[in-house]
């Protein structure tokens, strides 16, 4: 079947979302090894590392970046309390693509509720900073990578036409959720220009918090 150029875009879309998510996932655990390198200063020690409300502000706006994608991907394939609330010019993994209606995650409504309070709502809880939510990037990934890659092989082989920029980013897509949880992917992604001493956790904390980081 021939692609139309709104499936195309919203393919292309939706290729950027799962992008930006897994770009997160891979730069979150090496963010409090980042130094700045100033390359035409005039001091005698060019590189600065992060103060610590650098490192802070760059993991939530890492962290931002993580779960907005992942909001918006929530929303493609199926969140059961909102198939009834659709708007007419919604695009959606069913019926749009042909895909069969599945959440992208396990208990996709309570991981949407929870994504727009940390992302949408000031509550009290946000305010005084004693009760932040975690996220663990790793499980996320872990529990949405058999639907993602579905997708992708589903749309390969369904249709025809899809533009060559697009197709690289599927194909690389696949190639990269099918590693996680491989030596490989661990050497080559979570291991690779970062510190030896450095821990691979991937808990992260709504903003500052009055207790240390909890790791797992």
């Amino acid at each position: 079947m021939q692609i139309t150029k709104e499936q195309n875009q919203t393919l292309s879309d939706v290729c950027y979302l799962i992008n930006q998510m897994l770009y997160a996932y891979k730069f979150h655990p090496r963010i409090n090894n980042l130094i700045f390198l100033y390359e035409n200063g005039y001091t005698q020690n060019n590189y600065h590392r992060l103060t610590p409300d650098e490192i802070r502000f760059l993991k939530n706006a890492n962290l931002e970046t993580f779960l907005s994608s992942f909001r918006n991907l929530l929303d493609f394939f199926h969140r059961p309390i909102h198939a009834s609330k659709a708007k007419s010019d919604d695009t959606r993994a069913f019926p749009d693509f042909a895909f069969p209606q599945k959440p992208l995650i396990s208990n996709a409504d309570d991981h949407f509720r929870k994504v727009s309070k940390h992302l949408s709502h000031l509550t009290s809880v946000r305010k005084t900073r004693v009760q932040n939510l975690e996220w663990n990037l790793n499980e996320i990934i872990e529990g949405s990578k058999e639907v993602l890659i579905e997708f992708m092989k589903h749309c390969l082989t369904r249709y025809q036409g899809i533009d060559a920029i697009t197709k690289d980013s599927i194909d690389g897509i696949i190639n990269y959720l099918s590693s996680i949880g491989s030596n490989e992917h661990f050497i080559a992604h979570l291991h690779a220009s970062a510190s030896p001493m450095m821990l691979h956790s991937y808990t992260a904390v709504t903003a500052p918090t009055h207790s240390p980081q909890k790791t797992m």
